[in-house]
């Protein structure tokens, strides 16, 4: 480190980011199911009153279920977490929604916090 440099260390971690992948898992979710309009109580579910089967076979019925579920998810993700001052005060985040090859959606996000929020 030459002497400009440690006279600054701020300077070092400006360009600082962070990769997060987010896969919200909609298939044993009871809000997923509730957005699916099925008839549960979110405070004593158990997914083992739903098989496996049945609970992706009602996701795969419906897909903007899982869509609307992937995105308030998500957004309260950032919302909590990364604006919420969890990596000090957000600068820029950026997150494209990839499919896997069974369907579901999934994110990669690339946040950019402040440098000064890191002390």
């Amino acid at each position: 480190m030459n002497s400009h440099n440690s006279s600054r260390p701020w300077s070092i971690l400006a360009s600082l980011s962070f990769y997060l992948t987010f896969n919200p898992g909609e298939n044993g979710s009871p809000i997923a199911l509730l957005y699916a309009a099925e008839n549960i109580d979110v405070k004593s579910f158990s997914p083992q009153l739903y098989a496996a089967e049945e609970r992706l076979n009602t996701m795969l019925a419906n897909p903007l279920t899982v869509v609307e579920y992937f995105h308030r998810t998500i957004n309260t993700i950032i919302q909590a977490l990364l604006k919420g001052g969890m990596f000090g005060e957000l600068v820029h985040h950026y997150g494209p929604i990839e499919y896997l090859g069974r369907g579901p959606p999934h994110t990669h996000l690339v946040v950019y916090p402040s440098k000064y929020g890191l002390f």
